[in-house]
């Protein structure tokens, strides 16, 4: 992964150094964007994550919840700014290991400009574990009732979350970039209206024979008890607003909130039956950010907060309960970057 990173720098670098021999005319910016001049940066980054898969029955007050989490306590690892291009990579820090061992990947890739940019990304897990009593000393439902198997390591079941988004505005005035990647700086308060759209592939994987539902609470969800592999693709499309207050030209506070619908085609494998199952499903999607920026003429640095939801479902009734159930993937995050612009 390391190799693809820097591959993927020097050609960027490339396109850099070739661009910049080019005499080109500048274009005018709106009278409320400011051009910042250096096209090289980079900036450290710190992500401390709070995500879960949730398996939650919608109509059973009897079924507890399934909530699987990765191992992570924080990811340490940085961000490098060609232009309008950033790509940035995190690693994981040390684990306790009582909660298990997660292996992890997160690579993003983003092109921004002031209306319209798009992100590629890639998260993976490998290794999570079954959460009640965590370790920030809350109990959830299945643990108040006393389940046996409520506290369980599942080293064999792996997340992968692949996918793009792209966001458009229609207000020349408002710079999601000056925002949040800060290859710009935004003069005076605005905001805009804003359409996110984008596709993903999420699968959680594991062993033939290993369900994802612990046999404690199979009875409640007889259409899924034995399933150890899901796999979903979704189409998001979520209209929303976004607006930042620009304090004294340097400093900066930013949000986004958008939500929308989700549509998706999901398979899964069952344990007694060989073949791979289909089934379309329609979804809310949201995603909410909030950024506290300061854009210098050298340093720059901001603190992001995100929160968006994915929901898997499904619908169906066998007697006596009805199994009608979300596998919903939450990923909640607070980013700090602090950096320089170097050319």
């Amino acid at each position: 992964m390391f190799r693809y990173f820097i591959t993927i720098l020097l050609v960027l670098f490339f396109a850099l150094n070739v661009d910049a021999q080019k005499k080109k005319k500048k274009k005018k910016l709106p009278e409320n964007i400011e051009a910042i001049e250096s096209k090289f940066s980079l900036a450290p980054i710190y992500i401390k994550e709070y995500s879960y898969l949730l398996i939650k029955s919608r109509q059973n007050e009897e079924a507890g919840q399934m909530k699987y989490k990765p191992n992570i306590i924080g990811s340490v690892g940085g961000k490098i700014s060609i232009k309008n291009f950033t790509i940035s990579y995190v690693k994981a820090l040390p684990q306790p290991k009582e909660f298990g061992e997660t292996k992890s990947r997160n690579l993003v890739f983003n092109f921004q400009k002031r209306i319209f940019g798009m992100q590629f990304y890639w998260t993976q897990y490998k290794g999570l574990y079954l959460d009640t009593l965590d370790r920030y000393g809350i109990f959830d439902d299945m643990h108040k009732q006393g389940v046996d198997d409520a506290y369980v390591l599942r080293p064999d079941v792996n997340f992968n979350n692949i996918g793009f988004e792209t966001h458009f505005t229609v207000t020349k005035s408002y710079s999601i970039n000056a925002a949040f990647e800060q290859t710009e700086r935004q003069k005076k308060t605005a905001g805009s209206f804003i359409m996110l759209m984008g596709a993903n592939y999420i699968g959680v994987k594991n062993k033939k024979g290993n369900s994802l539902i612990l046999e404690s609470q199979q009875e409640f969800f007889p259409r899924t008890k034995d399933m150890y592999n899901l796999s979903t693709l979704s189409a998001k499309f979520a209209p929303g607003i976004g607006y930042s207050l620009i304090i004294k030209r340097y400093f900066s506070l930013s949000f986004i909130a958008a939500g929308g619908m989700n549509f998706q085609l999901k398979w899964y494998n069952l344990e007694n039956n060989i073949r791979t199952r289909f089934g379309p499903w329609l979804s809310v999607y949201y995603l909410g950010k909030v950024a506290l920026g300061y854009n210098g003429e050298i340093f720059f640095a901001n603190l992001i907060y995100s929160n968006s939801q994915d929901i898997i479902g499904f619908k169906s009734s066998y007697a006596p309960y009805n199994c009608s159930t979300n596998y919903k993937f939450f990923r909640e995050f607070f980013k700090v970057t602090a950096g320089f612009r170097i050319l």
